[in-house]
């Protein structure tokens, strides 16, 4: 049957495609925020037998799932590669797993309908572009999904075959994906129900607990040998726990000793934990305090290609309505994919990426791929086919190096793509490193502010996020109502031209202090200033935490205030009773304006210690007014005006 040749031949052509892609994007786009962290954790726990999770933030949730990644990191740092031979290296093991993933998920489609439905379960899996993405970075979410769909392979088998071996190799499957993610908790349930989908369900119930107990025993020695063994067995009260399920646990029986290691405990108390925190979710423009139960199904509706989404509404059409949705090996695959996609819409309310529900595109190609292949006798089959691939393949074509930050045609401006979809589903930090070369192939001025504290008139260029109100809705909400994009930068960066008239009317409106009408400014030494003659304040002694400059301003017609730090970093603003000094954070090659109004206005400089103590600490600051001329006085935080201060 030629459709059915040509399927074999695009499916191999579509996962050589994603393979390269991902190996492509491995060594072109930057550091994301999170892969540090799963390599160092990972790194300490192999080299140093070092499961301690005290840095609750950066080794919250981490696993051993990523020792491969660290061990190649650490190769690579050891033959003293260049910095981005090193994160290649780091990444490669995900990309090779990301391999693994499309052979498997070749026999769970044939598993489910046939020699063709493997071959289209492996074609539809390989052109989804955030399988690529997650699979050309050193994260666990492309593994986890890998082993969701070796769990459904193994999951079926047990159903066919019930044995001892079958139990055994689900009991492995199983523990490999709790070594993935703690998400793989979820199918905990799904195991208990397996003698409901068994082919031969005619065991007595205690034969049905002892092969459950198998599973559960090669699970925890999973698992133990994974954390290498570490304190496996520790007593439940000589811990602190953050969620209250174990909390309470460790009230009600601090002696219990549970059988599995302690960093696998503390690593699923962190990630429970952590999911209660308040989380801003960001879809189609809004913000969704708490989550909301659409907002995976929105972006899987943005993120996969169009060609696509007509391929699986078939798919999933033909096979709903065809013999196959009877079948034992169907519902069980559907039941894997319905318990993750209703516990992350419907529970879940750290609603920050797609990625989530990564191990869903797996399940739902094989699935679809079932309904596909009953249709491939007919006579148009290969050219529908051909098509559809052709145009799945050229919508990622604009995204080349960087699939993470896809979006299909629905958004047809990708200048725009912000208002959509946000967070970790467009920028996850991989833009960062390669922005200023992106910046310099563009011709864009070296002084072009990127980031700035807030817009600035004239040419800005901002991150997608920060554009969006992830870290501050008011923070750059006038260009979001104001401005429109002039180009994107890799889809992660956004130009912008900021009229000054427009610029003008925001500050008079949104950023306006004075006069003071205290006593604050008594008895100072004024210094006149102008546009071009500003005052400086440098500083080379590292301040105390909470300890601010007062900055008095006085002028007869009202000004625009401006400082600038040339190095270090302050928060300028406002003295507020009680709060302290309440404004921007100033950094390195940054500045901020108020408007301040006629007369003399108190406002304050807060010096910000180093992060790390042991670096030399350094401070210059510029102020100056960018509008009439102003009478200026600094007052050191002891009460006298600073030594460092001079015009």
């Amino acid at each position: 049957m030629a459709a059915a040749r040509l399927l074999v031949v695009l499916s191999r052509i579509a996962v050589a495609v994603a393979l390269s892609h991902a190996a492509w994007s491995a060594d072109r786009s930057g550091w994301t925020y999170d892969e540090e962290f799963h390599l160092r954790w990972s790194q300490r726990l192999v080299l140093e037998r070092n499961g301690d999770r005290s840095d609750q933030i950066r080794y919250d949730s981490k696993t051993p799932i990523s020792v491969p990644n660290a061990l190649a990191l650490t190769t690579a740092e050891r033959l003293d590669l260049s910095a981005r031979a090193r994160k290649l290296a780091a990444r490669l093991p995900t990309v090779v797993l990301l391999g693994v993933l499309f052979w498997a998920v070749g026999p769970l489609g044939r598993r489910l309908g046939g020699e063709h439905a493997g071959h289209g379960a492996r074609l539809l899996a390989a052109l989804d572009p955030n399988l690529t993405a997650h699979g050309s970075l050193a994260t666990v979410d492309v593994v986890y999904a890998l082993t969701v769909v070796l769990f459904a392979l193994a999951f079926l088998r047990a159903c066919d075959t019930p044995g001892w071996r079958a139990m055994a190799g689900l009991g492995l499957a199983l523990g490999l994906a709790l070594v993935a993610k703690f998400s793989a908790l979820l199918l905990l349930p799904v195991v208990v129900l397996l003698p409901g989908f068994a082919r031969r369900p005619s065991a007595s119930g205690s034969m049905w607990v002892l092969r459950l107990a198998l599973v559960g025993a090669v699970v925890l020695l999973t698992l133990a040998t994974a954390y290498l063994w570490l304190n496996v067995g520790e007593p439940l009260g000589d811990h602190r726990w953050r969620h209250p399920a174990l909390s309470k646990a460790a009230a009600v029986a601090p002696g219990f000793r549970p059988p599995v290691p302690l960093p696998f405990l503390t690593g699923l108390d962190a990630s429970l934990a952590g999911e209660g925190n308040p989380y801003v979710v960001l879809l189609l423009g809004y913000d969704w305090p708490g989550g909301v139960w659409f907002y995976f199904l929105v972006h899987a509706l943005l993120k996969t290609p169009l060609a696509l989404l007509i391929a699986i509404l078939a798919g999933a059409w033909r096979l709903a309505r065809g013999p196959l949705a009877r079948s034992t090996a169907v519902r069980a695959v559907l039941l894997i994919f319905l318990v993750h996609a209703a516990y992350f819409s419907l529970v879940f309310r750290a609603q920050v990426g797609y990625r989530f529900v990564l191990a869903c595109i797996p399940l739902l190609a094989a699935l679809v791929a079932a309904g596909l292949a009953r249709g491939l006798a007919s006579r148009r089959a290969g050219l529908v086919l051909a098509g559809l691939v052709s145009l799945a393949l050229l919508e990622q074509v604009p995204f080349a190096g960087n699939p993470l930050a896809f979006t299909n045609s629905v958004v047809m401006d990708k200048r725009e793509a912000f208002r959509f979809v946000a967070d970790s589903n467009l920028d996850w930090g991989q833009g960062r490193e390669p922005l200023a070369g992106r910046l310099r192939q563009a011709r864009v001025p070296h002084d072009v502010p990127v980031n700035p504290v807030h817009p600035l008139p004239g040419r800005n260029v901002v991150g997608v996020n920060e554009l969006s109100g992830l870290f501050g809705a008011e923070r750059f909400r006038l260009l979001r109502e104001q401005a429109k994009p002039l180009r994107h930068f890799d889809h992660t960066a956004l130009l912008f031209d900021l009229p000054e008239d427009v610029f003008a009317r925001w500050l008079a409106s949104a950023r306006v202090v004075g006069p003071d009408t205290g006593d604050r400014c008594r008895d100072v030494t004024w210094r006149r200033t102008t546009r071009r003659d500003a005052l400086r304040l440098t500083r080379d002694q590292q301040p105390a935490a909470g300890q601010a400059w007062l900055l008095c301003a006085n002028s007869q017609r009202g000004h625009d205030l401006e400082v600038e730090a040339v190095q270090g970093r302050v928060v300028f603003g406002r003295l507020i009773e009680g709060r302290g000094c309440v404004g921007d954070l100033v950094g390195p090659g940054q500045r901020a304006l108020w408007r301040v109004g006629p007369g003399t206005t108190a406002l304050c400089l807060e010096e910000l210690p180093n992060r790390r103590p042991h670096v030399p600490y350094s401070l210059e600051l510029r102020i100056r007014s960018r509008t009439n001329p102003v009478t200026l006085a600094l007052v050191s935080p002891d009460g006298g005006l600073g030594a460092e201060a001079r015009p």
